[in-house]
């Protein structure tokens, strides 16, 4: 989930580790209005939590699996499950790193305990044969209706980080921790306020830096493209392929992120 990965505010071990650098300034809250269309994009896909639920996905997709001799490889022991890299995956993808899962519902039945939380720690780096790397860091928590976590997705050119808590109770839209926040490479860090749901998609989400951006998820159309204002200037769309779905998992799997789609064959 970090921020600015070549900032010294980030120092780790991490696939995304960055070498430690003196006398870096703080990041500037973001001016949207000067931003590009991938980086207004992105800026949804973090602040609305969409990234945090795809990571979700991931783990739920591996746990309780067992195929040691698979690509990856897959263990379980107990509630907990390790999906482990360092070989190709489907497509030519070559994936390095491991995503640790901890008492996550699954298809093959795990040792799950909803009145405990779970969690995903994914550390991975998918390479694509045309050379694209895609790189995820970060921890993602379910217990009961909130759903948190501090994820880092290095993309396409663009770095994000979503550092968000939502709770979700029952059929109530979304609402997020008053300290949730995110970061956009090339743009800054902004606050996370509003209230929406994800499935079906519905109600609003607002990034404040500078400027305040507001993505209007009601006024979306049928292929996701959703319009958005800008100190109450209306802009937009961003279009985002699969809101245009009612279904969450149509959300997450039709979603367009490089990582999704390497995923999306092999860990089910």
């Amino acid at each position: 989930m970090m921020p600015l990965r070549l900032t010294c505010l980030w120092l780790s071990s991490s696939l995304l580790a960055a070498a430690a650098l003196g006398g870096c300034a703080e990041p500037r809250d973001p001016r949207f209005a000067d931003a590009s269309l991938a980086q207004l994009e992105r800026t949804f896909e973090a602040a609305s939590g969409v990234e945090l639920g795809a990571t979700l996905l991931m783990g739920i997709s591996v746990s309780g699996q067992d195929s040691p001799d698979s690509c990856p490889k897959i263990v379980t022991t107990g509630p907990d499950t390790t999906a482990t890299g360092g070989c190709t995956i489907e497509d030519g993808v070559r994936m390095e790193g491991s995503i640790r899962v901890h008492n996550l519902p699954g298809v093959a039945g795990p040792a799950y305990d909803p009145s405990q939380p779970g969690s995903v720690e994914i550390d991975v780096r998918f390479t694509h044969p045309q050379g694209e790397d895609v790189v995820l860091d970060g921890r993602v928590e379910l217990d009961g209706a909130r759903i948190s976590g501090d994820l880092t997705v290095d993309a396409e050119g663009i770095t994000s980080t979503s550092r968000l808590a939502l709770t979700c109770k029952d059929q109530s839209p979304c609402t997020p921790a008053a300290d949730s926040e995110i970061e956009i490479s090339g743009l800054g860090r902004a606050g996370v306020e509003g209230m929406w749901r994800l499935g079906p998609p519905s109600g609003r989400v607002t990034a404040r830096g500078t400027d305040v951006i507001v993505f209007d998820i009601d006024g979306r159309d049928g292929e996701g493209c959703v319009p958005y204002t800008i100190n109450g200037v209306p802009r937009g769309p961003v279009c985002i392929p699969g809101l245009g779905e009612a279904d969450e998992l149509a959300l997450v799997y039709q979603h367009p992120m490089p990582w999704s789609k390497a995923l999306r064959g092999t860990l089910r």
